[in-house]
């Protein structure tokens, strides 16, 4: 896309989808979520548990679509006034029947999600650049992208109802267990997008759709850490749900151990991105968004930041009242960091300012998760084995100082020792003695020999 389209172009593509992004998480309210909670507990009444989310989901979407039609006129953003028919309509055609990957998940019917979610992403894909590249038209691409959330949801509904998975049976006591279970969450959620997409929203509105779109580069690792934080963490919930006849702190013991994988993985990426932020930046982006290099940088910490999921066993013990409390302090603490950052920083200040927020309020959910889940500090996380894979991060971090010396291309060079990085870092791994990588390694050796011999 930064290819086929100008900054400025990028940049409107990319304030849609902003916009949309934004209501979309208020509309879902977390309403989905509580799929992975009911449907394992009562695994009997998941279609009425589906149902309700359906039905709530059809709600908050026609209340969010009116909004945006009365109120359209009054966004900051020029092209969102000039496009708030097709928003709103985006905004109908993609949230409802949209539950299908937690309710799979809730029922370990993983395969599903993955077959899913690779057809939509790829068809959606392929459209959208499609369209860039043979018309080189923002409209264009908005009309396709609101077509093609057309199609998906007249095909999963139809889906639906060929699964028999929507009746017309509403039970007002489950209802009200769902929205209690989902309300603040929401709430939270809201918030929390609130001071996620903050930053973005302010460069859209103070710096306009080119500065978005720099912006936009910069906070692209955004994506693949919801992306992994939701692949394992909406895996694991409904697992450490159903233990419904051991106490929080011995069904949270797997809580921790994925807590360790989710450093053994993301640190070194992290360390990756941090040093070859202007190859990647550069290479995949073209130099004309060298600018997004700095924010980028930043954004890697919190990577790191997000490998403490706090929010699960809060969730988990159904204290998510919590998290209204915890996003609102969070909001106040970004905004202010935010509006005094962004006056010495400039496009660097609003990354900076959720960074170092974000930071600041997991000791907040820390104190909560000791808390609700009786953990003294020693043992809320397997420290020592945190402070390996940390510290082996580290270490090997000369290989990739080591490849500046050579006179190579740059985007050969960064392919080269980050791979000496990764293989380096992946021997001394396996010399640490690290309980819960021994068990993922012994796993995927069983798995292929299972798979070598059915071959």
């Amino acid at each position: 896309m930064v290819r086929l389209l100008s900054v400025e172009q990028f940049g409107e593509y990319r304030e849609f989808l902003l916009y949309g992004t934004i209501i979309l998480l208020v509309v879902g309210f977390c309403i989905n979520s509580s799929l992975a909670y009911f449907v394992p507990r009562e695994p009997d009444r998941e279609r009425l548990y589906f149902t309700q989310a359906t039905v709530f989901m059809l709600c908050t979407s026609l209340i969010a679509a009116v909004t945006v039609l009365l109120f359209g006129e009054y966004f900051p953003s020029t092209f969102i006034r000039e496009h708030k028919y097709a928003l709103c309509l985006y905004i109908l055609f993609q949230a409802n029947l949209d539950a299908w990957e937690v309710f799979w998940i809730a029922k370990k019917q993983t395969v599903n999600v993955l077959y899913y979610s690779l057809m939509r992403l790829g068809a959606r894909m392929t459209l959208v650049v499609l369209a860039a590249y043979l018309t080189r038209d923002v409209d264009t691409i908005i009309r396709v992208l609101v077509l093609f959330e057309a199609i998906r949801l007249i095909t999963m509904w139809a889906y639906a109802l060929y699964k028999k998975l929507l009746t017309s049976e509403i039970d007002v006591d489950a209802a009200a267990a769902q929205f209690k279970f989902f309300y603040p969450l929401g709430v939270g959620n809201i918030i929390y997008s609130a001071n996620l997409y903050m930053g973005q929203l302010f460069i859209s509105a103070v710096m306009g759709p080119a500065m978005l779109a720099m912006y936009t580069i910069g906070t692209y690792l955004n994506p693949l850490i919801r992306l992994f934080r939701s692949s394992i963490g909406d895996v694991i919930m409904p697992e450490i749900a159903s233990m419904t006849d051991v106490p929080p702190k011995v069904a949270l013991v797997l809580w921790q151990r994925v807590t360790v994988i989710y450093c053994v993985i993301m640190l070194p990426i992290a360390v990756l991105f941090f040093y070859y932020a202007d190859v990647f930046v550069t290479v995949f982006f073209t130099a004309t968004y060298a600018d997004a290099i700095p924010v980028l940088q930043v954004f890697v910490f919190l990577l790191v930041r997000e490998c403490f999921d706090f929010a699960l066993p809060l969730r988990i013990v159904n204290r998510t009242i919590v998290f209204m409390h915890i996003s609102l302090i969070t909001l106040i603490l970004n905004l202010g960091l935010m509006l005094v950052l962004f006056k010495i920083y400039g496009l660097l200040g609003p990354a900076l300012a959720m960074v170092i927020s974000r930071s600041l309020i997991s000791i907040v959910f820390a104190a909560y998760v000791m808390k609700y889940c009786e953990y003294s500090l020693a043992e809320l996380l397997p420290w020592t084995e945190l402070a390996k894979v940390t510290m082996l991060s580290l270490v090997c971090i000369p290989v990739l100082i080591l490849g500046d010396l050579f006179n190579i291309a740059v985007f050969w060079r960064a392919v080269l020792f980050g791979v000496l990085y990764v293989l380096l870092y992946t021997l001394l791994l396996t010399t640490l003695r690290i309980s819960e990588v021994n068990d993922f390694l012994s796993m995927m050796l069983s798995r292929a020999n299972i798979g070598s011999g059915q071959r």
